[in-house]
């Protein structure tokens, strides 16, 4: 599928897999997630993941989950755009529609 400069007006983000579901690329998110966590709390990857684990089960959103970690939801998605390619992962299919 092939998109035309400037016919995008809108873009998803999800997190969750709520509007698509791979669980490869939620799999790869997650530890991406958790190593971002490591690099700015400076603790191991091990913590970050059972941090992040714990505190989303009590707290449910990953943002919400983010900045109760004193992390700013801003500096972690950026630094997430930089390093994740989703368009490895996600292929048109049934799941996936573009609208006009």
């Amino acid at each position: 599928m092939s998109v035309q400069e400037g016919s995008v007006r809108c873009i998803l983000f999800d997190l969750d897999g709520t509007l698509y579901n791979s669980s490869e690329y939620s799999n790869h998110l997650e530890d991406e997630i958790s190593r971002l966590i490591s690099e700015e709390l400076k603790i191991d990857e091990l913590r970050a993941k059972l941090l992040l684990d714990q505190n989303r089960r009590t707290i449910g959103t990953l943002t919400c989950t983010i900045e109760s970690l004193g992390i700013s939801r801003i500096s972690l998605y950026r630094k997430m755009a930089s390093r994740i390619e989703p368009r490895t992962y996600f292929f048109p299919g049934t799941e996936v529609r573009v609208s006009a």
